[in-house]
């Protein structure tokens, strides 16, 4: 996986770097190649966010580099990518890669805003969207596996990635019980904390289960898109 990460968000300077030095490119390519051969690995996907180019067409030749010296090799190459997201040139990138992910989910995730990782309606209209731009049988859909725990309080705000199993753990130790809303088809709940300095903190969990994943694979099975991928292995539901 090559991405472009900062401490806990994506990093814009970091993917600019190398999307206009065309030096770099060649050794990055380079050395990915020497990778992807020396641990055997079946191909690379490329997971550029929070983008600060002022043209899509820098991310979009770099993924044509990119792609010419995989395929060379016999490496597949995927791209993800967010709908709506000027960033992204749909058709151009799923000319050069072999899958585009959308990334189905993020529906919310700023500081102070909680809602659901991933409101069905909202996913399906994404996948919609995308699928006017490019054959859907290109497309990966992307489904979320894990939950945030939204925190204001003293005049502060801030958000945390979270995994069902600590979703269910911190429901648990707050004797709260997770609601399962019928129009998301997500779950949430809230509890209120006392931080170190005495003041209330509160929380705000919004989460996806094995229903949410149900429902989820359900509408890829009934689309012609390529198939799913979950974000991320690890913290989702087991079940």
């Amino acid at each position: 996986n090559l991405k472009n990460p900062g401490e806990g968000k994506f990093d814009p300077h970091l993917a600019s770097v190398i999307l206009n030095d065309t030096a770099k490119q060649s050794i990055l390519i380079n050395d990915i190649v020497e990778a992807l051969d020396k641990f055997g690995f079946q191909g690379l996907n490329v997971d550029f966010e929070a983008l600060e180019e002022k043209k899509n067409e820098r991310l979009s030749a770099f993924i044509q580099k990119l792609s010419d010296q995989l395929h060379k090799k016999g490496f597949t190459l995927s791209v993800d990518v967010s709908a709506g997201n000027e960033d992204y040139d749909y058709k151009a990138l799923s000319k050069y890669a072999d899958q585009l992910i959308l990334m189905g989910y993020d529906e919310y995730s700023e500081p102070g805003l909680p809602g659901p990782i991933a409101d069905q309606k909202w996913m399906e209209e994404k996948m919609d969207e995308v699928s006017k731009f490019i054959d859907p049988s290109k497309i990966i859909l992307g489904i979320a596996g894990y939950g945030r725990d939204w925190v204001s309080g003293n005049e502060e705000q801030s958000v945390n990635d979270i995994g069902y199993a600590e979703a269910i753990e911190n429901a648990k130790l707050a004797g709260v019980f997770p609601l399962f809303d019928n129009d998301s088809y997500n779950l949430h709940y809230s509890y209120t904390t006392i931080d170190e300095d005495g003041e209330k903190e509160n929380h705000t969990v919004w989460f996806t289960d094995a229903a949410t994943s149900f429902n989820s694979l359900r509408f890829s099975d009934e689309y012609p898109n390529a198939g799913t991928a979950l974000w991320r292995l690890g913290s989702e539901d087991p079940r």
